[in-house]
C-alpha cells in the first residue's frame, strides 16, 4: 500500500472476503500504517524493545523542533535526545501494541501542521 487509504481498502477487502482478522494480521496492518506515517515524517529507523524505543530521524525530518523540546522537557526521565537526530524513549512496554501506541502518540505530537 502506498498510502493509508490503500491500506484501509486492503483491510476492508480482506475482512469482506475472510471475516475478522486474526491478531497477527491486525498487528501487520498497524505496523504498516505506522511505517507509512514514519515515512511522511522523516524517520530513518526505529528500534523498540521492552524498556527502550529509539527513533532516528533523517536530516529532512518533518517535525516541529519546538514540540520536540516541549516533549522532552515535559518528561525528561522518559524522553531524551541522543545526538542531534535520535529520540530515546525510556519506558517499560510489554507488547507490540503498547509500543505502536506510544510511537503513534509521539508522531502525532511532533508532526508539523500543514500549511493552510
Amino acid at each position: 500500500a502506498a498510502n493509508q487509504q490503500e491500506l484501509d481498502d486492503i483491510r476492508v477487502e480482506l475482512i469482506d472476503r475472510f471475516g475478522l482478522l486474526p491478531e497477527p494480521a491486525k498487528l501487520l496492518f498497524e505496523v504498516t500504517s505506522l511505517k507509512l506515517q514514519t515515512t511522511e515524517i522523516g524517520v530513518e529507523k526505529i528500534t523498540a524493545v521492552d524498556a527502550l524505543i529509539r527513533i532516528i530521524f533523517n536530516l529532512q525530518a518533518n517535525i516541529d523542533p519546538a514540540k520536540l523540546i516541549t516533549l522532552i522537557q515535559s518528561r525528561p526521565e522518559i524522553y531524551k535526545l541522543s545526538g542531534t537526530h535520535t529520540l530515546m524513549i525510556m519506558q517499560e512496554t510489554h507488547s507490540y501494541n503498547e509500543r505502536i501506541d506510544i510511537l503513534k502518540h509521539i508522531f502525532q505530537h511532533l508532526m508539523m501542521k500543514e500549511a493552510a
